[in-house]
């Protein structure tokens, strides 16, 4: 192997199990071919519940104005999570977010005695 001023020639790495386009991480004990972990999730949700944009998550519209999200993968640890609606009138309660998602409430109204069907955009980040 060549060393140059404290590098490896990438021209000389052996595949050592990885596939196309897989990177090098740190396992914590030894550099090996694996994921790059995911550090947020975007995404854009339908009033009805359907995913207009964004990728790594699923929603299950379960009530008016009621959506779990479930992130595909888990993430690595508990995100933060932003919410925005789309268009005007809407409010927004949420569960506290786990690695594996959590669950927003939309309604027309703050004390949410009026749940309503709402479009909506998140942004998940691991801090």
């Amino acid at each position: 192997m060549t060393w140059i001023a404290d590098f490896v020639d990438p021209a000389e790495l052996k595949q050592s199990g990885a596939t196309a386009n897989q990177p090098l991480v740190w396992n914590g004990t030894r550099w090996a071919p694996g994921p790059i972990a995911r550090t947020s999730v975007v995404g854009s949700v339908a009033s009805a519940g359907a995913i207009t944009s964004g990728t790594g998550f699923t929603v299950n519209k379960t009530g008016t104005g009621v959506y779990a999200v479930s992130f595909s993968p888990a993430l690595a640890s508990i995100p933060a999570v932003f919410y925005a609606p789309v268009g005007t009138g809407a409010v927004f309660l949420s569960v506290l977010p786990s690695a594996a998602g959590f669950t927003v409430t939309t309604a027309t109204d703050a004390t949410f005695t009026t749940p309503a069907d709402k479009a909506w955009v998140f942004q998940a980040i691991i801090p």
